[in-house]
């Protein structure tokens, strides 16, 4: 993996942004609706790139996973 790329996302405009729409949507001291909110774009960014769809309360989830194991 070079410097600019990080699990499958580059170092562009697009791929910052859908990895701090993922964080934000993980970050649990940020409101639900908030957090939907990120989730949601989180998803459309990754669907354009990807080509998958992805349940944004799916994505929710694995922040509050997370939080849960640690």
């Amino acid at each position: 993996m070079s410097g600019t790329e990080h699990k499958g996302y580059t170092n562009t405009e697009e791929g910052r942004s859908e990895r701090s729409y993922l964080a934000s949507a993980h970050n649990l001291s940020n409101s639900e609706q908030a957090r939907m909110h990120a989730a949601t774009e989180y998803a459309k960014l990754h669907e354009a790139r990807t080509g998958e769809q992805i349940d944004p309360k799916a994505v929710m989830a694995e922040g509050e996973a997370k939080r849960a194991s640690q």
